[in-house]
């Protein structure tokens, strides 16, 4: 009896909908679910009014992640403390391979990362770039038990683009293993560089990454999706054009906390700064399509892209999305 316990009258919510009932627990295992259990308990929560959820999947974080000379504010063991708090027992951060570095270098290398963690960890293998050497580290990946592998089609000045070509090539060797190729979207030659516009200042971020870049790299994965056959997820769709691009295609669509709450307003703000994010924040009307497909199942899931900076790393960055 000592590990034995029992949430009574939850509204208890499943894959096929809510009903109100109790949850045994024994030896850290869930050992019977239904209303009325009778036993004996050493505890009993009164859960009358709540709602309770099986552990959430966060799909999408960034811990320790070093982007820009700086390196993201939470580590495994704050972050993971944190999706904890929030009913999130398991998170899904990326592999971040410097020059030279194998895909399985990087693998092996990140997987340290992991023992802060508090939680169940799961990572996508990050792919910058493409060459055939990449097919056999790609298998060696799966061979470690990582399935899943993300691509860039923007952010060519750092090496981390992949042109649709090769992306082509990439998905149809990720398609021999059955594996998932996520795709940040958003197209190179939509992306308008700072000298064409008047500043760096974040009132002018939305207009240098635009959501027709998303729109253009939408449709092009869409293709190569029904060429391959692959399984192709979209991470942070941010607009209303990306989302129709998706249209009737079979890819698989993720948007996040900000594009639903915040909105590009807050560019215009005097810490407009602080808000910044890829793809940025959009105006309120994307932001309800966003709602609306959520509503309608059109989106498959919500993953927070977690990369925190401390404010002060941002206060010291400045009013300069560079």
């Amino acid at each position: 009896m000592l590990n034995k316990w029992i949430i009574r009258n939850a509204t208890i919510v499943t894959s096929s909908g809510e009903f109100i009932g109790d949850v045994a627990v024994e030896n850290s295992f869930i050992s019977q679910i239904g209303s009325g259990i009778s036993g004996c308990f050493k505890k009993e929560i009164d859960a009358q009014g709540k709602r309770l959820l099986p552990g959430l999947i966060d799909p999408h974080v960034h811990f320790e992640l070093p982007v820009g000379g700086r390196v993201s504010s939470d580590d495994f063991y704050s972050g993971t403390k944190a999706a904890v708090q929030g009913g999130i027992t398991t998170v899904i951060d990326f592999t971040t391979p410097f020059p030279g570095m194998s895909l399985c270098e990087s693998l092996n290398e990140r997987i340290e990362c992991l023992k802060k963690s508090v939680i169940d960890v799961a990572l996508h293998v990050t792919v910058c770039g493409w060459s055939k050497k990449k097919e056999a580290e790609i298998d060696a990946c799966i061979h470690r038990g990582a399935t899943s592998f993300k691509f860039f089609t923007a952010y060519e000045e750092s090496g981390r683009r992949t042109s649709y070509e090769d992306l082509f090539e990439a998905a149809s060797t990720i398609s021999k293993h059955d594996g998932v190729m996520l795709i940040h979207a958003e197209d190179q030659s939509a992306l308008i560089s700072a000298d064409r516009l008047k500043s760096d200042s974040f009132s002018m971020y939305e207009s240098s990454r635009p959501p027709k870049a998303e729109e253009l790299a939408i449709n092009r994965m869409a293709v190569i999706q029904k060429e391959t056959g692959t399984r192709v997820y979209i991470v942070h769709l941010s607009s209303e054009i990306g989302l129709t691009s998706a249209g009737r295609s079979e890819l698989l669509l993720e948007t996040c906390p900000h594009y639903l709450i915040l909105d590009s307003s807050k560019y215009l703000e005097n810490e407009g700064y602080r808000y910044g994010v890829a793809p940025p924040l959009r105006d309120k009307q994307n932001q309800k399509a966003l709602w609306n497909a959520l509503s309608h199942g059109k989106i498959h899931t919500i993953g927070t892209d977690h990369c925190y900076f401390d404010v002060r790393i941002k206060d010291d960055a400045g009013d300069h999305f560079t």
